[in-house]
C-alpha cells in the first residue's frame, strides 16, 4: 500500500485552516512518563484525581485507535486581535466558540480533504477530549516546545489550539522534534516573574493548587482567598501575554469569524449578568460548560 505524501497532508491542513502541522511516527515516551510521575509525586496536580490514574495510557496512542501508525498535529491560532473592555478578564482561547466543536469540525474537513488523495485508511481525532498528552505530541512533530509555563510554544508564540489526526497508515515522510540542545525560552524569566501566584515554582514546572487558571476552570471548591484579588474569572493569560514569542502572534481570519458572542462587555454586563442573557452570550463558547452558577460565584468573589 502506497504511503501517505505528507506533502498533500500539510496542504490540507493549511487548506481546513490549521496555521502549522507537523507529523509523528510513533515514538518513545519514557521520559515524559517519568517527569509526569513526579510531578504527579509532588501534588503539582492539585484535586485532578483524574491525572493519577493510568498513566501509561495517556502516552498510549493506540488506546484511541488500535494499530495507529502516525500521529498528525495541527495547530489552530486563536489569536483575534481583541481585548475585553472590563476589568473582570477571561481568557483569550474563550474569545472564539468552543475550540472542542471548533477545531473537531477542521480536523474532520482535512480527513475529507486528505482523503480525496488517499482514501485508504481508518482515523481517529482528538481536541483535548481524552487522557492523550496532545502538547508532548506536538513537541515529537517538532512544531515547537515547552515553554517555562508549561505551556507549548511556538516560535509564533503559545496562542493555539492542538488537534490530533491519528491514522492507521504510514507517511512518507515524518518530522522530528526539534534539536534538545536549543534553550527556546533561552535566559528569560517573564512568566515565571509575573505569575501574580507564583504558580510556576521552577522552569518547565507549573503547581496547579497555585494557579489562576486551576482555579477558576477545574477546581470543583475553588480556593477563593486565592483569587479574590486578581482580576481573572475564567482562566488566566498572565504567562503568556508577558511572553516574547507571543508578540509575534497573527490575527487568524478563521477565528475572527468564530468569534463568541460576549466580547463588547463591560464590568456591569458582567455583574448584571442573568442566566438567560449567559446562555445567549456563553452557550457556544468553554466557558458555557462551566455554567452560570460558577461563573457568578467568581464575579461576585472578585466584587468582595
Amino acid at each position: 500500500m502506497l504511503k501517505i505524501s505528507s506533502e498533500t497532508i500539510k496542504k490540507c491542513a493549511s487548506e481546513a485552516g490549521f496555521s502549522f502541522s507537523g507529523i509523528s511516527s510513533l515514538v518513545d515516551f519514557s521520559k515524559e512518563v517519568q517527569n509526569f510521575k513526579e510531578s504527579i509525586q509532588n501534588g503539582y496536580h492539585a484535586k485532578m484525581g483524574y491525572l493519577e490514574r493510568n498513566i501509561e495510557e495517556r502516552f498510549a496512542i493506540d488506546t484511541l485507535l488500535p494499530n495507529c501508525k502516525s500521529v498528525i498535529v495541527n495547530l489552530f491560532n486563536y489569536n483575534i486581535g481583541k481585548a475585553l473592555n472590563s476589568n473582570y478578564r477571561v481568557s483569550r482561547y474563550a474569545f472564539v466558540r468552543d475550540y472542542h466543536q471548533l477545531v473537531s469540525e477542521q480536523l474532520e474537513k482535512m480527513v475529507s480533504l486528505i482523503k480525496q488523495h488517499n482514501n485508504h485508511f481508518n482515523y481517529s481525532i482528538s481536541v483535548d477530549s481524552g487522557r492523550i498528552s496532545e502538547k508532548n505530541w506536538a513537541v515529537k512533530s517538532g512544531l515547537g516546545y515547552y515553554g517555562k509555563n508549561g505551556i507549548f510554544l511556538t516560535p509564533q508564540g503559545s496562542f493555539f489550539f492542538i488537534g490530533l489526526i491519528l491514522i492507521d497508515q504510514e507517511v512518507d515522510q515524518y518530522d522530528q522534534p526539534l534539536p534538545d540542545n536549543s534553550n527556546f525560552c533561552g535566559n528569560c524569566s517573564f512568566c515565571i516573574e509575573s505569575c501574580p501566584t507564583k504558580a510556576i515554582v521552577k522552569p518547565f514546572v507549573v503547581d496547579a493548587r497555585q494557579c489562576l487558571s486551576y482555579q477558576t476552570l477545574s477546581n470543583k471548591n475553588p480556593d477563593f482567598d486565592l483569587v479574590k484579588e486578581h482580576p481573572w474569572i475564567y482562566g488566566c493569560d498572565i504567562c503568556q501575554e508577558v511572553c516574547p514569542k507571543n508578540k509575534k502572534s497573527v490575527i487568524h481570519e478563521l477565528a475572527v469569524s468564530n468569534s463568541s458572542l460576549f466580547l463588547h462587555f463591560e464590568d456591569s454586563d458582567f455583574e448584571n449578568l442573568t442566566k438567560e442573557q449567559f446562555d445567549h452570550y456563553f452557550k457556544h463558547t468553554s466557558i458555557g460548560s462551566k455554567g452560570y452558577e460558577k461563573l457568578i460565584q467568581f464575579i461576585k468573589n472578585r466584587q468582595q
